[in-house]
């Protein structure tokens, strides 16, 4: 399939939401190219849903059909909001960084097209990540992340039960009836 693809879903991990967006890039993304170019649209509207969410956990992962940096929208985020490239740092959990996970044909080079992204609210509970050198696909190896269910932790607020809104009205008028003995709730 040529044209891209975005999905995202929250998923429920020890009681704890984690959202998950999957994305498969434009085939043959370069930097600067058209394809390049509408993958990079696609993170760019992640990026604004996002927004939305700003204590998120969040992993992003897929086939992004291109180096990281054809992304403008990947590059800041790695260096401006904290993400991480997790195959870029596998060195952290015993892996090698940047190894490949695709090859389309025998006489192509190897290379790294297929990437999770972590958001750093969740990158303490990474445990690990490798690249599982199976061949059972023909042009790509399966990429695995482990997450330490002890340590997913939610950076997020806890909501508290709140007032409604209908019993704090009725109070305001109850004070003001209270405070203007000739004053009928009717009036207010």
């Amino acid at each position: 399939c040529i044209t891209g693809r975005l999905a995202a879903w929250w998923v429920d991990l020890v009681g704890v939401n984690v959202l998950f967006v999957i994305i498969y890039g434009w085939t043959g993304a370069v930097k600067g190219n058209e394809a390049a170019s509408r993958t990079n649209d696609m993170v760019g509207i992640v990026r604004n849903e996002l927004c939305l969410h700003p204590e998120a956990l969040i992993v992003m992962a897929g086939d992004l059909n291109g180096d990281t940096d054809a992304f403008p929208n990947i590059m800041e985020m790695i260096s401006e909001e904290n993400w991480t490239d997790i195959g870029a740092r596998a060195d952290l959990w015993g892996g090698t960084p940047k190894d490949t996970t695709g090859q389309v044909s025998a006489g192509v080079k190897a290379n790294r097209r297929d990437f999770f992204f972590v958001n750093s609210f969740l990158f303490p509970a990474v445990a690990g990540y490798r690249v599982d050198v199976c061949n059972k696909f023909p042009t790509h190896q399966p990429i695995q992340l482990a997450l330490a269910s002890q340590k997913v932790i939610t950076a997020s607020r806890r909501l508290k039960k709140t007032t409604s809104a209908a019993e704090g009205i009725q109070s305001m008028i109850q004070y003001a009836c209270d405070a203007e003995p000739d004053t009928n709730e009717g009036d207010i």
